[in-house]
C-alpha cells in the first residue's frame, strides 16, 4: 500500500530534476497555480503528475490532480472512506478485464511525482514510520505508475482530475516494512511507454511494466519522525533519517548530564547535602548511563530480531555481502517523549 508521500520542490526543480534524470521534456504545467510543495502529501491533497496532454500527441505536461481516483461517471462527490478505496490500484486488479480499473487503463495512464513515499513499520504496539526514496546524485525523482480520470459532479461546470497510485508485491528487502510497494518507473524507457495512450488499448508489454522494483541499490528506506503520521504536519525533517535531526536522544542525556569538574569550596556542607539527595550519591549521569546501556541493549535485540527475519533470496539471486550489501542499514534516532524512550537505528538499501 502507499498511502502516503513527498514532493517538497519547485515546479522549476521538478522540471530539471525529469530533464536530468529521465531525458524528458515537460510541455506545460496544464494548472500550475493548484501546485503546492509538500512534506507530507496525504489522500485529498493535489500533486504533480505527468501525463500526455493529447493521447495522440507524445507531448507531456503535469497535472495536479486530487489523490483518489473518483471514476467519470460519479454524480456526487464521494465520501472521504469511499476515496480511500480508490487511492491505490493492486496491479492483478489492473490486469484484470473486469472491473472499476478496466474503464480507464487504456487510454488514461499516468506518471505520479514524487521523492518518496512514507509506510509505517509494526513493531508491536508501535508504528515507526519509514521513508524510501531513490538512491542517486541529486536525489533523483520517484516516478510511479498510475491512472487517473476526470469527472464533473451534477450540478457543476467544473472537471476534476484524480489519481490512483499502482501497488504491486513487495521485493525481499522491502517486504521487511509491508507487503505491498507502489510499482516504480525506472528510466526513460519504461515511463515513456507507460505514458504512449495513442492507442487507446491494454497490451501485455503494460502489464510486465507492472512488478516489483528490481534495480540494485536502487532504493534506501529509514525511520523517520513519527509526527510525519498527523495529516497536514509539514517537516523538511519528515524527509531526513531520524538520526539527523536536532534535539535526537543522544542531546537529550547531553543536556540532562551535569558539567563536569571539582565542586565548589565555596559550597556549604548543608546545601551540599542537598543537592546530593536530589541526585543520589552516584549523581544524575550514573542514573541516566545504566538508561542509555538499556536502550543499546534493546536497539541490538531488534536489529538482531530483524536480521534473524530476513527472508532468504533466492537461488537466482545472490545473497548480499557486507562490503556490497543491497540492503544498508544507517542509525536513526527518535526524540523522547513522556511515556518511553525509544531508539531506532534501522535503514535498508532496497532492489
Amino acid at each position: 500500500m502507499c498511502g502516503r508521500f513527498a514532493l517538497s520542490i519547485s515546479a522549476e526543480e521538478v522540471n530539471a530534476k525529469l530533464k536530468q534524470d529521465m531525458k524528458l521534456d515537460v510541455d506545460s504545467w496544464l494548472n500550475a497555480e493548484e501546485y503546492r510543495t509538500n512534506f507530507n502529501l496525504a489522500p485529498q491533497n493535489r500533486a504533480a503528475v505527468l501525463r500526455r496532454i493529447n493521447p495522440q500527441e507524445n507531448r507531456l505536461g503535469i497535472d495536479c490532480m486530487k489523490w483518489g481516483l473518483v471514476p467519470h461517471w460519479t454524480e456526487s462527490p464521494p465520501t472521504h472512506g469511499s476515496l480511500l478505496n480508490t487511492i491505490n490500484a493492486r496491479d492483478d486488479k489492473v490486469v484484470a478485464p473486469r472491473g472499476l480499473w478496466n474503464t480507464v487503463k487504456g487510454k488514461k495512464r499516468c506518471v505520479i511525482l514524487c521523492e518518496g513515499f512514507f509506510e509505517w513499520l509494526n513493531k508491536g504496539k508501535d508504528k515507526i514510520p519509514h521513508f524510501t526514496k531513490r538512491t542517486g546524485a541529486g536525489d533523483p525523482l520517484m516516478c510511479l505508475a498510475g491512472l487517473w480520470d476526470s469527472v464533473t459532479y451534477q450540478g457543476s461546470t467544473e472537471e476534476l482530475h484524480t489519481f490512483t497510485i499502482i501497488t504491486t508485491t513487495s521485493n525481499q528487502y522491502l517486504s521487511f516494512l509491508h507487503d505491498r510497494m507502489p510499482v516504480i518507473l525506472a528510466d526513460e524507457e519504461s515511463i515513456t511507454t507507460w505514458l504512449d495512450t495513442s492507442s487507446g488499448q491494454w497490451s501485455d508489454n503494460l502489464a510486465k511494466l507492472l512488478k516489483p522494483f528490481d534495480l540494485p541499490d536502487g532504493l534506501v528506506s529509514y525511520p523517520v519522525p513519527k509526527e510525519v503520521g498527523k495529516v497536514g504536519n509539514q517537516s523538511p525533517d519528515f524527509l531526513k533519517p531520524i538520526s539527523q535531526r536536532k534535539g535526537n536522544i543522544m542531546s537529550f542525556f547531553n543536556r540532562q548530564a551535569p558539567a563536569q569538574g571539582p565542586p565548589s569550596v565555596k559550597a556549604s556542607s548543608s546545601t551540599q547535602m542537598k543537592k546530593e539527595e536530589r541526585q543520589g550519591p552516584d549523581g544524575v549521569a550514573d542514573r541516566l548511563r545504566p538508561v542509555a546501556d538499556d536502550l543499546h541493549d534493546n536497539q541490538q535485540a531488534i536489529i538482531k530480531d530483524e536480521e534473524h527475519k530476513q527472508p532468504a533470496s533466492s537461488s537466482s539471486v545472490s545473497s548480499p555481502t557486507p562490503t556490497n550489501s543491497l540492503m544498508k542499514r544507517v542509525a536513526g534516532s527518535a526524540e523522547p517523549d513522556q511515556s518511553s524512550i525509544h531508539l531506532d537505528k534501522r535503514a535498508r538499501k532496497i532492489t
